[in-house]
């Protein structure tokens, strides 16, 4: 026998579902692949500059940095990226990565001691993360000056 629920109960269930749809239904949350001519890239980093480095700036401190070329992660990598909820309700930017990809990041963060990752997106690097463990599948970028939503706006246009 099904059951139909009415009067008060049924909408408190409406209230209830509209409520978890607020927090959990918002499209951003779902995964989505790269934009043609969007970028998002993983580069090592060095604090000084090497015959196969190009000069970056880390967005945070305004200090010179140097990506490693070549880069541990091109686009190719990436399978799809979403929003992620962070610490303390901090927005960030999930990146999943291909079977390739993943495979590349785990050998570059094994063992993961402490070395920095810069994250260039259309260009533009956006943060450098400290690696605290080793890193293969998907990772979250989560960082109080990072706006993860125009990231994935950025990511993900058409």
């Amino acid at each position: 026998m099904q059951r139909i629920a009415t009067g008060k109960f049924s909408s408190i269930g409406w209230l209830l579902l509209s409520l978890v749809c607020l927090g959990g239904c918002d499209p951003r949350y779902d995964a989505r692949p790269l934009s043609p001519g969007a970028t998002l890239e993983v580069w090592t980093i060095s604090a000084t500059s090497t015959p196969n480095s190009r000069a970056a700036v880390d967005p945070t401190s305004g200090a010179p940095v140097y990506l490693q070329s070549p880069a541990v992660i091109s686009s190719s990598d990436v399978q799809t990226v979403a929003l992620a909820d962070g610490p303390n309700g901090t927005p960030g930017l999930r990146v999943t990565l291909n079977a390739a990809g993943a495979k590349k990041l785990k050998a570059v963060t094994t063992p993961a001691t402490g070395q920095q990752l810069a994250i260039v997106v259309n260009g533009q690097v956006v943060v450098i993360p400290t690696v605290r463990s080793q890193i293969s599948t998907s990772f979250e970028v989560v960082s109080q000056e990072l706006d993860a939503t125009k990231l994935l706006d950025d990511l993900t246009r058409d």
